[in-house]
């Protein structure tokens, strides 16, 4: 991309995601993310599995917030040929996670199961400042709000 940009002036960004969530996911793609397998699970009256102590973190970020900040990226003049973190610069435990989906559909069960071997990342954030002081961007949407208008979203559309 930089190549591109510095040599025949094309017109590029790039955005780099920190797992995006939200409307739309379904949990058949074996990459979804434990926040789409946790929703469906807990609509679905299944366990929410949680691998190790659960208090691995990561940056979780709404889909809304997500495609502001790549459109943003795209038509702002300062975007031109940067880098840019799409996120919230905020750590959520998985546990915390459990802890919301819980709290808007009670009942929900949590079940313990051995950490794997993919689970060596402990702590995830990314910093977003170079967005928010180049193109103003800042998310929006806290990690309650948008789980709760995903769960609104799946029940609408998977679980009528």
């Amino acid at each position: 991309m930089e190549v591109y940009f510095r040599n025949y002036g094309l017109p590029v960004s790039v955005v780099r995601y920190s797992n995006v969530y939200g409307y739309g996911q379904t949990p058949n793609i074996p990459y979804c993310g434990v926040l789409c397998k946790f929703l469906h699970n807990a609509l679905d009256n299944k366990p929410l599995m949680i691998f190790g102590d659960g208090e691995q973190t990561r940056d979780y970020t709404f889909i809304t917030d997500a495609v502001e900040a790549t459109i943003i990226a795209a038509i702002h003049p300062m975007a031109l040929g940067e880098v840019f973190n799409i996120g919230t610069s905020t750590e959520t435990s998985v546990s915390k996670l459990a802890s919301i989906i819980r709290e808007i559909i009670p009942g929900v069960q949590v079940q313990y199961v051995p950490e794997r071997d993919i689970d060596n990342v402990r702590r995830r954030s990314i910093d977003i400042e170079k967005i928010h002081q180049r193109l103003g961007w800042t998310p929006k949407t806290t990690i309650q709000k948008g789980i709760s208008e995903t769960i609104n979203w799946y029940r609408e559309t998977y679980f009528k």
